[in-house]
């Protein structure tokens, strides 16, 4: 279900997230921009709990760029081996780490154009690295706030970087109106204010409970309309379909007793033109 978010709903939930986590902290342990940087490449695909365990380790000896330049590839590989892609990652790495003393004097660079010069390091990575660790403006797509940015509508768009876009300016309308401390949703390396990373997780699921009246309220609906059909095959063909959510072929498995799929969605569609005069309840079917 999609569902659209106007304008107000947008402040709102920005508000809500600021109020609600108030110094949020990225989940990824870090002492400095380049601890980050490297927990930051190696969570590509795994979990922070994961990465943390692994960083624990090679942090002890290789917190530095030089440090970590002092590894063989497959001495880095065995560190981080239980993070999967364990080669690809070594080899980024390690070039990051090489670009870092050659080019950045042995810093982390601290623009995102800068960041994304270094191997393995996009747009998500750099957004997230130039936010934590030095307090900028950024806000890191990854594939659960596209999604669900999309879904909700607060920022509709057909790639990570239009999503970004329109999460900023629904951010900024909101800060002209008042509606989100200024800090938020930036982040720094001390978690204040808000931590990008970790205010990316908490966004959704804020802007999911928000919903949460609404889809309800609107399951109610459905399921009265459903409880009021009168023939219990159709009556079950509806509860299978947008009660537990099955496909119309698995609509037909369940039912069986020769039905099939294209019988049940006429017997569907039927129903539907003789009872309903609301254009949308034809939509999704």
């Amino acid at each position: 279900m999609k569902i659209a978010m106007r304008g107000h709903d947008k402040k709102a939930a920005l508000f809500e997230l600021s109020r609600l986590y108030p110094d949020a902290r990225p989940a990824l342990h870090y002492n400095s921009a380049y601890e980050l940087l490297v927990a930051v490449i190696l969570s590509a695909q795994c979990t922070d709990e994961r990465v943390n365990k692994v960083t624990e380790k090679l942090f002890e000896a290789h917190s530095t760029p030089a440090a970590m330049c002092t590894l063989s590839q497959d001495e880095l590989e065995k560190y981080i081996f239980s993070c999967g892609l364990y080669k690809t990652k070594a080899e980024h790495i390690l070039a990051a780490s090489r670009d870092i003393l050659e080019k950045f004097g042995g810093q982390v660079p601290g623009s995102i154009p800068e960041l994304m010069s270094l191997a393995g390091v996009g747009k998500k990575t750099a957004n997230v690295v130039y936010s934590v660790a030095f307090g900028g403006d950024a806000i890191a797509v990854d594939t659960h706030v596209f999604r669900v940015s999309n879904r909700l509508g607060l920022a509709k768009g057909k790639t990570p970087a239009e999503v970004e876009d329109k999460l900023h300016r629904a951010r900024e309308r909101a800060l002209q109106m008042g509606r989100v401390p200024d800090g938020m949703p930036r982040g720094s390396a001390t978690g204040d204010p808000v931590g990008v990373q970790t205010a990316n997780i908490v966004l959704y699921e804020t802007l999911l409970t928000q919903k949460l009246e609404e889809c309800q309220r609107l399951l109610n609906e459905i399921t009265a309309f459903i409880n009021g059909i009168g023939d219990s095959l159709l009556r079950q063909v509806f509860l299978l379909r947008y009660v537990e959510g099955l496909t119309w072929n698995r609509v037909a498995d369940r039912i069986g007793g020769g039905n099939t799929e294209n019988s049940l969605k006429q017997m569907h569609s039927r129903y539907l033109r003789a009872h309903l005069d609301c254009h949308t309840c034809h939509t999704g079917v």
